[in-house]
Formats: structure tokens, sequence, C-alpha cells
């Protein structure tokens, strides 16, 4: 007994096992990605993770199995009466709570795969920002401060000299507001500046959410129905969501602290346009797009900005241009106005690196694109293992009820008479637990296709026993008896 019961775990075991292993082989090979990668392990991660549990089922089944029989009336046991309806009874829960541990861990996949597609959602505009480089550009005060001094007025020298190799849709400028208080701070620190923003009529809770660009950035971001109705003769046009309408001032007067402050340039001068709500905006943020854990600090699209517009010729010329020019030297740039500054030699050396941010964007994207694919090889493991496990129930009781079912053939039933008696309840209570499932999985397309698998394996299996049925019937005439 204690033989077959291991021969039987052995056997369930080897089949998943290989299931598991084609899948992964599948998944590597479509991908092309080496046995060794970081997604690669995640998958075998995952497959191993999920035959643990549905062989945990497959054990506690058997064992049940093994104890029923042992502790039961031999001769019952012999009879096939008694015990084999305990065993199947055993078997239906076993199905019924993998189905129930099937639909929990889909959910969870379907939400992981949901949060990969976000992330690849948001990088894909940077498709179209392959020309544009990151570039390391050494201002003379770092290089001053060595001395314990920092002189930053020849700063705006060179920076201005690197940013006239640069049309104004050349380069593109995209930064947050600085005027908030940030979040690595100590309490005592946060209130000191909070009242300092206040002094200068500014929220930080609504500043935090002013997001700087050009021209050229606010076109690339996804808004080019916003970028005709920029001013071009105002130093900057706000579109402050619906939201923020009240909070209009202190945005004016964050911009004015931050850019124009001192300069002549009115609060007035700035343009101002009211946007619906829950716009999508483009960040840009390529260093955040690198990070291989998922930030969600440091998205890549974000809903409900203030996008102000600043018209960098007023900036460049405003008395707090140096500060312009560093924040628009941590932009991008498009390599047509890079190659200008190579062979400009007031310039050049001041360059000391420069990198494209597309290259190790289009990297994340791969691996992201790998892990949903990983995310569906995952999924279809644990749909196929269910359907093993009720095709190894169906299959058993057809394998003790065969010899009855095929005498009752030749005595003149109806053959789907016969299967609808013996497997009727226990594919009613199949559905059942199916019906419950769809009502338990969170995506349609998910529901849809578990239950639709089922039911297709499930009529396939029955259209088996009828094939197999038909088959005792043909020993029984040979006098291939089982008793």
């Amino acid at each position: 007994m204690k033989k077959t019961l291991a021969k039987s775990v052995a056997s369930d075991l080897f089949i998943m096992a290989v299931v598991s292993i084609v899948l992964w082989g599948v998944y590597v090979l479509f991908n092309q990605v080496a046995l060794s990668s970081l997604s690669s392990y995640a998958l075998l991660a995952t497959l191993g993770l999920n035959l643990v549990i549905l062989m945990s089922f497959v054990v506690l089944i058997n064992v049940v199995f093994f104890i029923i029989i042992k502790h039961d009336n031999l001769a019952k046991a012999l009879k096939k009466t008694d015990s084999n309806m305990k065993q199947n009874l055993v078997w239906m829960a076993g199905i019924l709570a993998s189905l129930a541990a099937l639909t929990l861990l889909m959910n969870q996949t379907v939400l992981n795969q949901k949060n990969l597609q976000q992330q690849l959602d948001s990088l894909k505009p940077w498709q179209k920002l392959s020309a544009y480089k990151a570039v390391n550009v050494t201002l003379p005060s770092i290089e001053d401060s060595k001395n314990g001094e920092i002189d930053a007025r020849a700063d705006t020298k060179v920076a201005r000299r690197f940013m006239d190799h640069f049309k104004d849709d050349e380069y593109i400028f995209s930064q947050d507001s600085t005027a908030k208080v940030p979040n690595m701070v100590s309490q005592e620190q946060a209130q000191f500046m909070t009242s300092q923003l206040k002094r200068e009529g500014i929220d930080s809770d609504v500043s935090k959410r002013i997001r700087y660009m050009n021209l050229n950035a606010l076109k690339l971001s996804g808004h080019q129905n916003l970028a005709g109705k920029v001013a071009n003769k105002k130093p900057a046009t706000v579109f402050l969501p619906e939201k923020f309408k009240d909070h209009k001032k202190s945005v004016l007067n964050a911009i004015y602290l931050e850019y124009y402050q001192n300069s002549g340039i009115k609060k007035s001068d700035f343009e101002v346009h009211i946007v619906k709500n829950n716009e999508k905006t483009f960040l840009f943020d390529y260093r955040g797009a690198e990070l291989y854990v998922y930030d969600h600090s440091r998205l890549q699209t974000d809903t409900n900005r203030i996008l102000v517009v600043i018209n960098m010729a007023y900036a460049f010329n405003s008395l707090g241009k140096d500060a312009t020019y560093s924040n628009v030297l941590n932009g991008l740039f498009k390599q047509l106005g890079l190659k200008k500054v190579a062979v400009d030699s007031s310039i050049n050396g001041q360059v000391e690196d420069i990198t494209s941010p597309y290259l190790s964007i289009q990297m994340q994207a791969n691996r992201l694109q790998k892990r949903i694919v990983a995310a569906y090889v995952s999924m279809a493991t644990l749909v196929i293992m269910q359907l093993f496990a009720i095709f190894q129930f169906l299959m058993n009781i057809a394998r003790k009820k065969g010899y009855t079912m095929g005498v009752k053939r030749l005595m003149g039933y109806n053959i789907d008479y016969v299967i609808l008696r013996e497997f009727g309840g226990y594919i009613l209570t199949i559905f059942a637990g199916l019906v419950v499932a769809w009502f338990m999985t969170s995506s349609m397309v998910l529901k849809n296709v578990v239950l639709g698998l089922n039911v297709m394996a499930i009529v396939i299996i029955i259209g088996y026993v009828r094939f197999y049925v038909k088959k005792a019937s043909v020993n029984v005439l040979k006098g291939d008896f089982e008793l």
C-alpha cells in the first residue's frame, strides 16, 4: 500500500515537474534569455513555488486515501464501495481547495502583471527620445570649491556658451519646483522651511505639484493641445488644473521666487490657463526609470501636475539666470547640438561625459517585458496543473467504474445516461467551484480564460471517458472481466 502511495505521488510529481520545466524552457527560448539571468531565475522560483503548493494538495489527498483504506473495512475496500465514495469526496475537496488557491494566486499574479505593465507603459514615450543625451558639464564653481570657496559667477558664462549651441527645440528642460519641503528632512527643519515659504506666500503642498518645462518638453510630454496656448511674449505660461485654481496666487509666488525675483518682471505678466483635472504628463525622469525596483515616488507619468512653461529667452536674461542655467544643464540635449559643442574649444573641455538615457531605459523596458511574459507563463502553469488534477480525478473514477458502466451499456442503457449518472454530481460540484472562482477572480479576461479552459477540458475528458466505456464493453464481450 505504501509503495502504491509513493508511486502515485511520484508519478504526479514527475508530470507536474515536466510541465514546469517545459514552460520554463519555452520562456527561455522565446525570449532568448540566459539560463543564469535574473528573469530566468525569477520564473523558475515562481514555477517551483506553484509546484510545491499543488504537490502539497496531491500528497495530502493521497495520504488521506492511505488512512481511509488502512482503517476502513477491508471487505468494503475490496468491493470498492464506501472507500471509493470517501476517496472521491477527498479528491473533490482537494480539487475545490486547489481551485480556490489557484484563484488567489492568479489574482496576485494579475496584480503584479498590471504593475509591471504600468511601468512598461510609463517608459513608452522614451521611444521618441532616442536622439537626446544626458550631459555632465563641469562648472567653475565646482572646481573652485576645492579651496573651500565657491564662486558661481563664472558658471553662467560656461553654461551660456554651452546653451548657445542649442535651439529651443533641441533640448528638454523638465524639473520639479524647489520651493517645497523635501521629504527627507527632520520635523524641525520641515517646520522652519514651511514657515519660510509661507512668508513668501507659497504653500509647499501646492508647489510640490509644480513641474517647470520649456516648450519643447511640453510638446514631447504629450501635451500638444496645450503647446498652442503658450504665450510667446510672456515670461511664463501656467497650466493650472481646476482643483488648484484657488491656489493660483501661491503658484505665481513660487514661479517669481525661483526664476524672476528682482528682475523687473511682475507676477501679473504670467499667463494662466485653467485646465481640466486628471491630465497625464510625462516627466522625463530617466534616473527614476533606471531603478530596477519600481519606486512609486519616481513616476515617469503623473496626473494633475501644475505645468509651468518657462520662456527661456526671458529666464536666461533675468537676474536669476545663474540658477536657471544650472537647472537647464540637468536636462537632455539633442545629438546635433552636442556635435557643435564637441568642436568648440572654449567649452568642450568642461564636458566630462555624455550618456544615452534611452539605451538604459530600453534595457529596463526589455526586463519588464520579460517579467510580464514570465507572469503569463506562471499563470499557464497553474491552469495546466489544475486541469491535470481534474483529469486525474475523473479518470480515476472511469478506471474503477469502467467495468460496471460497460456492462450497463451492454444491457441496453444509453451510454450518455450511464456516464451522466456516474459523473454528474462530481461535474456539477466542479462547475459550482468554477462559478465561485469566477466571482473571486479580479480580471474579466482571466475569468473567461479559466472558466473556458476548465469547461473545454471537462468536455474533452468526458469524451475520452465515453471512448473508455465503449472499450470496456468490448472487453466484457471478450471475457476480460475485472472483479
